[in-house]
């Protein structure tokens, strides 16, 4: 198969659409903090549990 560059190219979004803004430091509120931590935190156990999976086989 030949490439031609353009096999990873995203569609232009639609004229109406902006991004929404990004978050920083000063602009997110404690929930949204509670929740990426334990977003982390569940992340971490499950990176555990397939590693130690995997020193086991």
């Amino acid at each position: 198969m030949t490439s031609t560059g353009t096999e990873h190219v995203l569609p232009a979004p639609p004229a109406d659409w902006s991004r929404p803004a990004r978050k920083t430091a000063s602009t997110i509120t404690d929930p949204e903090l509670d929740a990426l931590y334990a977003q982390r935190d569940a992340l971490l156990r499950l990176l555990t549990v397939v590693l130690a999976g995997g020193a086991a086989a």
